[in-house]
């Protein structure tokens, strides 16, 4: 058991960032059905289901279940927002236009760009956004390759 923990532990040290999203990436798709029957039978094995068990309906489930209560955003959460992002693109209160309609509303068109302080936080967040997305992905596909199944040697 010991020996089992330790090759999974190396195998997920020695995986580097990039190596795991190239490899994830790059995949063929026979590469991964076959992972996906060796996960699959292993799981029927395991709890002695039967052959006819539909594990890919039921992982869709579980996983769809997980994934909405992790993502989930409350109207409480997101409602409050909506005016403030409205209020945030379309009024420019130094050139007096506080709607589409005002008469002087082409004189706000590029404000979003030509102010630094709109434009730079901005530009932070979508790679801030990014850089977690790019590690969310690196740590899947670390926690997948935990999950093969590795030969291991009796010694």
């Amino acid at each position: 058991e010991e020996e089992k923990i330790d090759a999974l532990k190396s195998t997920a040290s020695n995986y580097n960032f990039i190596q795991a999203i190239i490899a994830e990436r790059s995949m063929s798709e026979v590469d991964r059905a076959g992972e996906c029957l060796v996960a699959r039978e292993r799981i029927l094995g395991k709890y002695s289901l039967p052959q006819e068990f539909e594990i890919d309906a039921y992982f869709g489930k579980i996983f769809g279940e997980n994934l909405e209560e992790s993502v989930e955003l409350s109207p409480i959460t997101w409602l409050p927002l909506i005016p403030l992002i409205a209020l945030e693109n379309s009024v420019d209160l130094s050139r007096d236009v506080v709607s589409a309609s005002s008469s002087n509303a082409f004189e706000s068109c590029g404000y979003f760009f030509a102010t630094p302080w709109v434009f730079y936080p901005t530009i932070f967040f979508q790679a801030l956004s990014l850089t977690w997305a790019l590690f969310n992905f690196w740590k899947m596909t670390s926690i997948k390759k935990m999950l093969l199944p590795t030969l291991v040697t009796d010694g």
